[in-house]
Parts: structure tokens; sequence; C-alpha cells
């Protein structure tokens, strides 16, 4: 969540980051049906390489058959996918990875017409007060890697992935067309110079766009734009003596598009407080470019939007149980920020002819806390995690410094996980909560003292799964059971507004809810290589 590795940019805030699996253990089949779907997975193994192929099938008909939703899904989700992996050792110290997915997903709602009787915005048919969306998915994605250790001095990595994603949506009769693509290089070596010194330096090269059409309805345009971004970085890790290690990096980034150069500077330092716990410093600078709807829009900023991370983490780890404690400083700078009257539709359509500036800033600054224990109580495993943060921003079309609506400041979560040997059944249960997020009240209207400052309600949910394990022959088999919001909270998540013929909001019509306030969810997965407690 901050002060991350000079491998990585393009994030003010966070990344995440996902690792791959080497070659399986063993060859293995699984299968699994529940009230939405079903899937089937296989894994082959050889001596020196794997392959694993997948694939599944969704339709939530059957499921929304049976509960009562709070949004009319005239075509319920469904759809598919497959993937294949191959994996490849050709020698101790290497190994291949290559990987394809794709799926597809289609649904249908109806959602309430912001513009009502209204010929103006998205609606083509003026007098209808619901309107159809409909949307349809199609995902591919594809990557390749190496790494190779030479003689335990030097490792090299490289990979490439390519992705594409072309959505076509439908309000009504009016359809929007969209093809998003991003294709990325990366290589890299390591210098062990000794058992405490190691020097990184990789480069990488990624090229992404989006092409928009819209429909002769509204004037038959399309909107475009591809950006390649060229980066190269360096990170030393150093530990000069046993309880303290520093990891000092650099990171440059040049953006093709908005012809801007960044240079990131990145520093990190571990020092070991006691046999069981240590104490973590990180700072550094971080780079992301403006939002794809302005960039289709054909704005080009004269500043790339930056950020400044100064964060302090203790941890203490001993006999399965852990305590993190984190404190955080995020300073933003050089925010787009358009200059016109605030619209809170996301889906908004932005003009090429606004004005806007690189004046936006803002912070962010917050604490969290993470305890998991394992040993306290047999056959027990439960964890907390809480966080905090304060933050407010003047960007995008905001009229004042506000929170923005996707923040709570607090959030907590508690989690549970009791497994009964004598009846092979595990029991989780899961309660979360957040405070409620700012909303923007169209009554208040360039109120700038009341900017964004009403809140929804608090969001709350306690949630339980049932997990029975049971073996027929060489077929390790989980029957589960989830009940989802047992309490039956009435949850929403903001509010949906009206708007004048001009497009702009002028009150709120209803409450954004979740699909379902309480749900139920029953499944089967079947495996011939035995299930491990904590993956239930």
């Amino acid at each position: 969540s901050g002060g991350y590795s000079a491998k990585y940019g393009q994030a003010l805030s966070s990344v995440l980051e996902l690792n791959t699996t080497d070659l399986p253990d063993k060859s293995n089949v699984n299968l699994g049906v529940n009230m939405a779907g079903l899937y089937a997975s296989g894994t082959k193994k050889w001596k020196n390489s794997a392959i694993d192929i997948g694939g599944s099938y969704n339709n939530t008909a059957p499921f929304f058959a049976l509960a009562t939703t709070n949004i009319n899904f005239y075509q319920p989700p469904s759809g598919g996918a497959a993937n294949v992996r191959y994996t490849w050792k050709p020698n101790k110290n290497g190994i291949l990875k290559v990987g394809l997915n794709g799926s597809y997903n289609a649904s249908g709602i109806s959602i309430p017409n912001p513009y009502g009787d209204s010929s103006k915005g998205f609606n083509p048919a003026p007098g209808q007060n619901i309107l159809n969306f409909e949307t349809k998915d199609q995902y591919y994605y594809s990557n390749v890697s190496y790494k190779q250790m030479f003689k335990s001095k030097y490792s090299l990595y490289t990979a490439a992935s390519y992705s594409l994603d072309r959505t076509d949506n439908k309000f009504g009769t009016f359809p929007i067309n969209e093809k998003d693509h991003r294709a990325q290089y990366r290589i890299e070596g390591k210098d062990y110079f000794t058992s405490r010194l190691n020097l990184l330096v990789g480069t990488d090269i990624q090229s992404y766009g989006i092409w928009k059409k819209y429909p002769d309805t509204a004037g038959g345009f399309t909107q475009e734009f591809t950006e390649t971004i060229l980066s190269g970085y360096t990170e030393l890790e150093w530990t000069p003596i046993y309880w303290l290690a520093v990891k000092p990096g650099i990171r440059y980034e040049h953006s093709s598009l908005l012809d801007l150069d960044m240079v990131a500077p990145r520093m990190s330092m571990a020092i070991k407080t006691s046999t069981y716990s240590q104490v973590s410093l990180a700072s550094g600078i971080f780079y992301q470019d403006i939002d794809n709807s302005y960039l289709l829009a054909g704005v080009r900023p004269k500043q790339m939007q930056s950020a400044t991370h100064f964060i302090a983490n203790w941890q203490w780890g001993r006999n399965d149980r852990i305590l993190r404690l984190e404190g955080y400083y995020k300073n933003y700078s050089d925010l787009l920020r358009e200059i016109d009257s605030f619209n809170p539709n996301p889906y908004r359509f932005i003009p090429g002819g606004a004005k806007y500036d690189n004046s936006g800033h803002g912070y962010a600054q917050g604490l969290e806390l993470f305890w998991r224990d394992k040993k306290a109580f047999k056959n027990v495993d439960y964890w907390i995690s809480y966080s905090y943060i304060d933050t407010r921003r003047l960007y995008s079309n905001y009229i004042a410094m506000a929170t923005p609506a996707f923040i709570a400041d607090h959030n907590l979560s508690l989690v549970g996980k009791y497994f009964v040997d004598k009846l092979h059944t595990n029991f989780s249960a899961t309660y979360s909560f957040a405070s409620g997020r700012p909303y923007y009240n169209p009554a208040y209207g360039a109120d700038a003292s009341k900017f964004m400052s009403e809140r929804t309600t608090p969001f709350n949910n306690l949630a339980l799964t049932v997990a029975y394990l049971h073996s027929f022959g060489k077929w390790f088999t989980v029957f589960y059971l989830s009940l989802d919001n047992i309490t039956n909270q009435r949850n929403i998540f903001g509010y949906r507004y009206n708007y004048n013929s001009n497009g702009n909001a002028i009150g709120i019509a209803d409450p954004i809810r979740p699909a379902l306030y309480r749900s139920i969810f029953f499944g089967v997965n079947m495996s011939l290589t035995q299930f491990k407690k904590d993956e239930l």
C-alpha cells in the first residue's frame, strides 16, 4: 500500500504484486459445481514440465430465480472462461512459464433513467422512466516469462504480456463499443556481489490504449489514444550489519504521449529490533498518468501526477502469531483538475474543449493494524485488520478540497476459522464494517463549504461459511454452504441522481443498493489431491 519497489511505476498509492507458482507437486484433476455454474481443471506433471488446463461456465439465472434481488436482471449474468499454462524447467536453475486466458461475460439490467422525460443525454427515447442497460465483455490475456540463475552469482528475468478487453455496452438502444489493449515487456538482471549485497538493474516498456465508438445518433464519432511508457530502474539491497538492511532505488520513466520525463527516487530500510520483531521505513516519489477518460478526450497535461510517500511499520511474529502496525503520510501534487462545475456522473462524457490544469493536490494519512493468531486455540485461526484513513483532495471536477466518495474513514474486518476434526467440518465467520462514505447532495449546489459533506450509513456485514470434507474413493470432496449478511443489513453504497437537460445533477433519485441484501450459496468441489485446512 505504499513505498513499493522501483521495479513498479504508474501508481500513485499502491500496487498489487502477484506471483505465479512454479512446477506443481503432482498431477491432479479438480471438478466443481455450484448454484451459479460449474468448472473443471486438470494438471499433468512430467519430470521437468507440467501443463494446466481449465474451463468454467457460469449462469446466475437459477440463483436469481430463487433470490429476491434489488436489481431487475432481465438478462442474468452469464459467461465462460478457459485457461492453459505450460511450465518447463530446462535445467536446475531455470524456469519457463507460458499462460493463456480468455473469458466472455454478458448481463442486462433495468435501471432508473436519470434523464426522465428529457431527450438530452444518452436517452434516445424520451418518456422512458426505466432504461435497459446491457453489457457484453470479451477478455484475453497472455504472458510468457523466463528466469535463470547463473552459478548463484547472477540472475536474469524476462517477461512479456498482452491483453485485450472488448466491451459492448448498450444504454437502451444507444450502443457504445470499446476496446482496451495493453502490451508490456520487462527484462532485468541481478548481481549477487556477496550474501549481503546485490544490485538489480532492469527496464520495461508498456504500450496501452483505448478505442471507443459512439453511434450515429450521437454524431457517429470515435475517441482513442495510445500511450507508450519506457522505464528503467535500479535497486541496491545491502545488509551492512545483521540488524540493518537498506534498499535505495531510482526509476526513470518517459511518456511518449505526453512527452514527459520523470525521475523517481525510492528508499526503504528494515531494522531488526529483537529476535522476533523489526521496524521498516520507506519513502519515495511515485508518478501516474491521468485517467483514461481524460486521455480519450485529448487532454495532455504539462506535468505527470505525483505522490510522495512516508511510511513507518513495526512487525512482530512468533509461534504462528503476527502483529503489524503501520502509519503513513502521502502527499499528492500536480493532480489533473477539470475547471468546470461538478458532475457526479462517473460515466459522463468529457468534452475535448474543456479547461484543465495540474493545480490539483491532496493528502492521505492513516494507521493500519493487523493481528493473526493460529496458536491460542486448537484448530482455530483468527485475524483482525483495522485501518483508519484521513484524506482530502482537490482534483477531477471537484469544486473544493474533499474526501473522495470511494473512501471510508474506518474499516474493520474480523475473521475466524474453526476446524472440527471429528466432523471433518470447517466453520468460518467474517464480520466487516466500514464507516459511511461521502456523497454529493445537489441541494447544496456550488456551496464549497458543504461539498461532499454528507455520508452514507455505515456498512455492516456478517457472513458464515460451512465446509464439510468427505472422500468418495480417490476423490476428496468439499461441500460448502455460504450465508452472506446474516443480520440482513440494508447497506447502501451511494446515490443516483436526476439530471436536467444540460446534464447537471438537480436532485437525488434513489440509493445504490447491492444486488442482494442477503444471499445463500451452495456448491461442491472435488479433487484427486487432498484439500488443506488453509484452503477452506
